[in-house]
């Protein structure tokens, strides 16, 4: 653990002002900057600066709880940030002890939230891909400061509660991948427990889906409980209920079944149900049918009818590798190969529509699998009429290719910030010629084979759209086996 305490007079305010600018859009540079003393963080906010190992920091919004019961209420000692040398994005955790009774269905046990112990584990899982990343300074009071990395992604939940069409559709074609990529994940806790570490709060909003490297991470280990006879036993319940949650494609309650499905309602007893939490079925076989017997015996250890209980991980890994294999290996092969990314072919221009249709997408798209997204402009061949000579021509042509290029890199950067993995985002720049635009990105998308469309609607009037025509009206009209999305 390292002293973050440096003398403020490092930087100066003119010097920090430089610095935000390069980070940060126009519009959001303050005027003015404080450099904050780390020893309170309720005392530091929005738009200051705290310097950590002679770095400075750009300190944005607090961060906030997603827990149940909880959902949205600020953390006031988890504050998003810039680094000001690097541009990463960080998030700041300040020490805030608090010793608490948890209740879980019926039960109550204590809790404490434990700096040290995250701190600990971010020693522990330095460098491995399945684990946020970070380290851990002393704020000016000499209490634990952790700097962590800022994960762009979606979060388990998110992830699975959205794939597929149905659950049968979800379960053939989704869920074989998903589940390996789950066993992979819970071998990264058993190497926590074989270290003598807990996670201690593990919840399917705590597993994000990194953009960047299409992998899921642990996040969140400052959790501690009194533990009984087995002291990763909590951690053993949390992974469970995050199984049974990807099983069902979310939470199938009982509340649910009896207005949507009252037959699967009326099938069940109470040995169906989840031990803690009595609302959740957790034999999902007798909701689902086509659930094999292998895979719905490791869901039933986690409800009421349990007789044995997982003492480890690797029990429960030894039987979620067997449903794989034995049972769910052969459609995870098949839908390996049979699946493909559906592309998007988004065509856009300087205007301030297109960029609207950027943001449309990856609002509607980011961070969900399976696709992949061409970012395409045209840049339309300007005619030698408009030229004193040659060279001018080839100058303008020069100057509108930098320009674009810069566009479609921001453009790019949006969508993988919103979720798409960075290889899955591709850009493609031409100049345009004798043919209309909507004729050029109609070839262009019968050469990618682009299963939609995505354009901005300039809104015009009758007397533009007759003089000059409509790239969106053209493509609606003369578009064959493709969605046309037209942005407003």
């Amino acid at each position: 653990m390292r002293d973050a305490e440096v003398k403020a007079e490092e930087y100066t305010e003119k010097e920090l002002l430089q610095m935000v600018r390069r980070w940060v859009l126009p519009e959001r540079v303050p005027k003015r900057i404080k450099i904050k003393d780390t020893s309170d963080f309720f005392r530091v906010d929005y738009d200051d600066v705290v310097i950590l190992n002679s770095i400075p920091h750009f300190v944005r919004n607090n961060e906030r709880e997603g827990r149940f019961g909880l959902a949205d209420e600020q953390k006031f000692w988890v504050k998003r940030s810039i680094n000001l040398i690097t541009g990463q994005v960080k998030i700041l955790k300040w020490t805030f002890r608090e010793q608490f009774n948890s209740r879980i269905g019926n039960l109550v046990f204590e809790c404490v939230r434990s700096p040290q112990k995250e701190a600990r584990i971010l020693d522990l899982v330095h460098g491995r891909p399945d684990f946020v990343q970070g380290e851990t300074v002393t704020d000016s009071a000499g209490s634990p400061l952790r700097i962590m990395d800022y994960i762009r992604g979606k979060t388990l939940e998110d992830i699975a509660f959205n794939l597929g069409a149905n659950h049968e559709d979800f379960f053939f074609n989704h869920y074989p991948a998903l589940l390996s990529e789950f066993i992979e994940l819970t071998k990264a806790i058993r190497f926590l427990h074989e270290n003598g570490e807990k996670h201690g709060d593990i919840r399917r909003d705590h597993l994000i889906k990194d953009t960047s490297t299409g992998r899921y991470r642990w996040i969140d280990f400052d959790y501690n409980y009194r533990h009984g006879a087995n002291k990763f036993g909590y951690d053993l319940f949390g992974l469970g209920n995050i199984l049974v949650y990807i099983t069902g494609r979310g939470d199938v309650t009982t509340q649910h079944l009896l207005q949507e499905n009252p037959d699967a309602f009326y099938r069940l007893s109470e040995d169906d149900i989840n031990i803690v939490f009595h609302n959740r079925v957790t034999n999902l076989k007798k909701i689902y049918p086509y659930i094999p017997e292998s895979l719905n015996r490791v869901l039933m250890h986690f409800s009421m009818s349990a007789r044995v209980y997982y003492d480890d991980t690797l029990e429960l890994l030894e039987d979620m590798g067997e449903a794989l294999e034995k049972d769910l290996k052969h459609a995870s092969t098949e839908t390996t190969a049979s699946t493909k990314d559906k592309h998007l072919l988004i065509a856009v221009d300087q205007t301030e529509s297109s960029k609207r249709a950027v943001l449309y997408v990856a609002d509607f798209l980011g961070g969900f699998p399976g696709f992949a997204v061409t970012l395409l402009t045209i840049i339309p061949e300007p005619e030698k009429d408009f030229f004193e000579n040659e060279a001018e021509q080839i100058a303008w042509i020069g100057n509108e290719r930098e320009k674009t290029k810069q566009r479609l890199e921001n453009y790019r950067q949006i969508l993988i910030q919103s979720g798409f993995p960075e290889n899955k985002v591709d850009v493609k720049l031409c100049m345009g010629n004798a043919k209309s635009l909507s004729e050029m990105i109609i070839t262009f998308q019968c050469d990618l084979k682009c299963c939609t469309m995505v354009v901005a609607r300039h809104h015009k009037s009758k007397t533009e759209e007759f003089l000059f025509g409509s790239t969106s009206n053209h493509l609606i009209h003369e578009a064959k086996n493709c969605a046309v999305w037209v942005i407003e």
